[in-house]
């Protein structure tokens, strides 16, 4: 790194719903990765980022999500689920957790969020926060106070992953 370029993160925490699998997929059938993620994810890996899954959701239905939507366990850093918490989003717990575990400070990564509690939640935490837009509205998740909005992990902006200085 030279001297004029910024920071960059150096890991990304994922939500699950909205961020790695779409939400709330039809009855009967099951859960697929959001457009894009398997590609952000391998491009985060070949930048060499730490990367995490935090999520509400317990481990049994964690562990199915991610098979059905084709995403291996494997792929990630750390996992941490709503079974490991007092408190779900938007507490930032879940996320501090994952960063500990991926052994970076907060302010250090990157958090993929699908919903307005899991921004407060991301920014309780310290970390910039990208909300993607397969739940909720732009609107909601800016008013959450996401740093970036896109529609999904195909669509990232450009400078996501610069930290800027507080």
């Amino acid at each position: 790194m030279t001297h004029n370029q910024p920071p960059r993160a150096r890991g990304v925490i994922f939500a699950m719903d909205g961020v790695l699998c779409e939400p709330e997929p039809r009855p009967g059938c099951p859960p697929r990765p959001v457009f894009g993620a398997r590609e952000f994810i391998d491009w985060c890996r070949k930048l060499g980022l730490k990367l995490a899954v935090a999520t509400g959701a317990d481990t049994i239905r964690l562990e199915a999500d991610l098979h059905e939507a084709a995403l291996p366990p494997e792929l990630f850093d750390a996992i941490v689920t709503g079974d490991e918490v007092a408190d779900e989003k938007p507490a930032p717990d879940v996320i501090l957790i994952a960063a500990e575990r991926i052994g970076l400070a907060p302010a250090d990564c990157l958090a993929v969020e699908g919903a307005p509690a899991g921004v407060r939640a991301a920014k309780a935490a310290g970390c910039r926060c990208l909300a993607l837009t397969t739940t909720f509205p732009e609107g909601q998740l800016l008013a959450a106070g996401a740093d970036w909005i896109a529609p999904d992990l195909a669509s990232v902006p450009e400078g996501v992953l610069v930290i800027r200085s507080q």
